[in-house]
């Protein structure tokens, strides 16, 4: 869950809703559904820009799959947007990517599952 705005804040696309038409707009869209926005207190707060910048485009990790998390996979950061960053996993399409809070329990440091038991899924190659 984010704040109205976050996504244009950080450069990331908002799905427009089922059905609408045109340009979307906050202000409008609320005025038009005679809704409120969430306040913001509600929300968790920003991480710090020192954890912030602890994530870069072209690091690497592990991650699990968010449609079968039992598959941990090797993983690249491709973009950043404020807490999300977008991860693709190493030798998939960007069509697979997925975006994660940076406190999400399914992104991980190289060698967790090797720490753990766990079996790191071999990056997809060209031809399996």
């Amino acid at each position: 869950m984010f704040p109205v705005g976050y996504a244009e804040r950080n450069g990331l696309k908002l799905a427009d809703p089922p059905g609408f038409e045109g340009t979307f707009n906050w202000t409008d869209y609320l005025k038009e559904e005679n809704a409120e926005r969430m306040p913001l207190e509600l929300f968790r707060t920003e991480p710090t820009q020192e954890r912030l910048n602890m994530f870069q485009v072209g690091m690497r990790l592990e991650a699990a799959d968010m449609c079968e998390n039992q598959f941990i996979c090797p993983a690249t950061i491709t973009g950043v947007h404020g807490r999300i960053i977008n991860v693709n996993y190493d030798g998939w399409d960007e069509e697979f990517d997925e975006l994660y809070d940076i406190d999400s329990h399914d992104i991980l440091p190289i060698g967790w599952c090797e720490l753990h038991g766990y079996r790191l899924q071999e990056p997809k190659r060209e031809g399996y």
